[in-house]
């Protein structure tokens, strides 16, 4: 159970670092709760399942809480431009 949960939070977190960890841990709060919620969607059926979904989530959780603190974050900013209905995002 608790190697199942290791073995998906770490999936995801590499996936997380794949989409850069510093615009990901800006919204550290709505990708926790999506996060925890799929896994568990994923592993339910059994106990064990659930466990290893909310130990997942834990780990994620715990994870991105320290990435949050720890480093720089990189919030999106809409930018206007020349042309009415078209907005850049940068990421500041």
């Amino acid at each position: 159970m608790f190697t199942a949960g290791l073995i998906a939070a770490l999936g995801f977190i590499f996936i997380l670092l794949k989409l850069g960890i510093r615009k990901v841990a800006s919204f550290d709060l709505t990708m926790d709760i999506m996060l925890t919620f799929v896994l568990m969607w994923i592993f339910a059926g059994t106990f064990a399942g659930m466990m290893a979904g909310l130990t997942a989530g834990l780990i994620i959780s715990v994870f991105l809480f320290v990435a949050r603190r720890t480093m720089r974050t990189e919030k999106p900013k809409i930018i206007k431009t020349d042309k009415f209905p078209f907005r850049k995002v940068a990421w500041v």
